[in-house]
């Protein structure tokens, strides 16, 4: 092993903790400005802020495979999946579940069991994987993906490098042929069961980073600067806005499309390349020593919190929307938008110090085989 090989290895990449909280941000100002706090512009700014959970997908894959030791055993990586996972998960669920209680609306037991235990993006009813809290319906499928990740994950390093490039490009371009005919087969029909939160179809962004991190770990470094990097994922995701807009306002040739907006996986296939580059311009920067605001404490300690931002932000959103009456100022709901942000985050880091973390540290600590928690704070 090379010393380069060895100290990525061991690396943190606090980059791409940061990078976190960037993605988490973006999915919590989709549903404030959305179901909360409409505001003109604003609002079309987030209208794409799923692909934000596509940013975690991608970049699941790369972490667990950049963790992932020679010799790691299946069971005590299930275990420590759902030492990080499940406690947050349950908490969130318990929260959810009372303040619709309060507001006097019923959970139905499908919902409620087939969310519990995360189940919920296997059945194809929005009322069911959008049941409860929102957002969980990504930890259905990082179930199923941290299930079959040691089988992939051995499968993908064995393989030759030219066979696994060539594997992405296929899947990359096999899953846009699909994704486009499914929309034009399937117009009107249940496509965000099929195409959005669908393991089977969210697989392939596991699959990617899994793939950009082998690359990575073997000697790969991206000559694009984080910068760069960061500015064409920020251009992208303007072009994607503008997309959506464009079909949302039926303009010009876009009115063709049939569409009522842009699909969000339809935005996430333009965003994933994107992204890729971005998490291998964070961890080319990071292995090259090279200075970054995402590696500051703070920005290290936000993308720590950015898991708990991620699940628990749609409780607080409702309960307020429940508590405080709707408005059509666009000056008060920008204030009601910042003021929720910032309170989700305060809330967020209560819930990693207090909840998160040291449920985690204590479940890992008492696995019978489990190795001793470490510090790596990636791992999602």
């Amino acid at each position: 092993m090379t010393v380069d090989a060895a100290r990525s290895r061991s690396s943190r990449l606090d980059n791409l903790t940061g990078l976190r909280f960037y993605a988490a941000v973006v999915v919590v100002m989709l549903h404030v400005t959305r179901i909360y706090a409409p505001i003109p512009v604003v609002s079309d700014l987030f209208a794409e802020g799923s692909v934000g959970v596509s940013f975690f997908f991608v970049l699941s894959g790369f972490v667990l495979t950049w963790s992932r030791r020679e010799a790691q055993r299946s069971t005590p990586f299930f275990r420590n999946r759902f030492a990080r996972v499940y406690p947050l998960h349950l908490l969130t669920w318990v929260a959810i579940g009372v303040v619709i209680l309060l507001s006097g609306q019923t959970i139905s037991p499908l919902t409620a069991i087939a969310t519990l235990f995360m189940l919920q993006a296997w059945v194809p009813l929005e009322s069911v994987y959008f049941g409860m809290n929102g957002p969980s319906w990504s930890l259905s499928d990082e179930a199923f993906f941290y299930a079959l990740f040691p089988w992939i994950s051995r499968r993908i390093t064995a393989a030759s490098r030219s066979k696994v490039l060539l594997g992405c490009l296929g899947l990359y371009f096999g899953i846009a042929f699909i994704t486009l005919v499914g929309h034009v087969l399937i117009r009107g029909g249940p496509t965000v069961a099929f195409f959005y939160v669908s393991p089977l179809y969210r697989l392939w962004e596991f699959i990617l980073g899994i793939v950009l991190a082998v690359f990575v770990k073997a000697g790969w470094r991206l000559r694009l600067g984080l910068r760069s990097a960061g500015a064409i994922t920020v251009l992208c995701y303007f072009g994607t806005v503008g997309l959506s807009v464009g079909i949302t306002q039926r303009i010009g040739p876009l009115a063709q499309f049939g569409m009522k907006s842009l699909p969000s996986d339809l935005a996430s296939l333009i965003m994933i390349p994107a992204f890729m580059l971005l998490i291998a311009a964070a961890a080319t920067a990071e292995l090259s020593g090279r200075t970054s605001h995402l590696r500051s404490p703070m920005f290290v300690r936000l993308g720590q919190w950015s898991f708990a931002l991620y699940l628990s932000h749609l409780v607080l959103v409702t309960g307020l929307s429940i508590i405080l009456p709707h408005t059509d100022s666009p000056s008060l709901n920008a204030i009601k938008a910042t003021a929720t942000l910032a309170a989700a985050i305060f809330i967020s880091g209560i819930l990693y110090q207090y909840v998160e973390h040291p449920l985690n540290q204590r479940l890992r600590a008492r696995m019978p085989g489990s190795p001793a928690p470490d510090r790596q704070t990636l791992v999602k």
